[in-house]
């Protein structure tokens, strides 16, 4: 191990400690030392795991270490811990993340957990929830989002946890309605969708199932 590499480790040993020590200042641990010895151990490690993608003014850790350090008492603990989580949130979105519901021949439903994995996979898709984090987060915070893959087609399945209900939009965001778009899939079968312990994505598969199961019915 190189000395610095070796310093690096010890100084992120020491921001787990001293950053603990803040956060146990804060309302949100207060009287919960654990708590925040726990919580500061993971909010550190992801700190280490996604530094490239943090501003390089803000990705030293000893800067963090010294921030921490001065704090005092709990408005300043709980100044710093909104501050110091909102870099690590801002960095672990930058990491496309999503999740492949299901597969069955042809036609592959994945889904869409956060903005970066829309930039990943959509491609040159020109709907909304690719223009901004903003709009994504608009459109996904009653629900959940997923691409369709169709051969060489995309779609984006939207479904609202409020209304149980979705829609599907086409790769110029066009809506259509599902039975049509189920009709024009041209085919007997579509994947099986096990659960994930993934409370909103499984619920919108159980009424994307059960949407395909009425339309079904209703073509034999």
């Amino acid at each position: 191990m190189l000395l610095n590499e070796a310093i690096l480790l010890e100084n992120f040993k020491d921001a787990e400690r001293i950053i603990a020590n803040a956060f146990s200042m804060s309302k949100f641990f207060a009287g919960d030392p654990k708590g925040a010895e726990t919580y500061a151990m993971v909010q550190v490690r992801r700190f280490r795991q996604e530094r490239d993608k943090i501003p390089s003014d803000k990705r030293d850790i000893s800067m963090w270490i010294g921030k921490a350090n001065r704090v005092n008492d709990r408005q300043s603990a709980d100044a710093f811990f909104y501050e110091f989580s909102e870099v690590v949130r801002e960095a672990e979105e930058k990491t496309p993340a999503f999740y492949v519901m299901g597969q069955q021949g042809p036609i592959r439903v994945t889904y869409l957990e956060n903005y970066a994995a829309v930039k990943k996979l959509c491609g040159r898709m020109r709907i909304c929830i690719r223009a901004n984090p903003q709009d994504f987060e608009s459109y996904n915070r009653d629900g959940a989002l997923f691409l369709i893959e169709v051969r060489d087609r995309k779609y984006v399945f939207e479904y609202s946890s409020i209304t149980n209900d979705g829609s599907i939009w086409d790769e110029n965001n066009e809506e259509m309605d599902i039975m049509d778009f189920f009709d024009s899939l041209n085919t007997l079968y579509i994947p099986s969708f096990p659960s994930y312990d993934m409370d909103i994505a499984d619920e919108a598969m159980d009424f994307f199932s059960d949407m395909w199961r009425m339309y079904r019915r209703g073509a034999v």
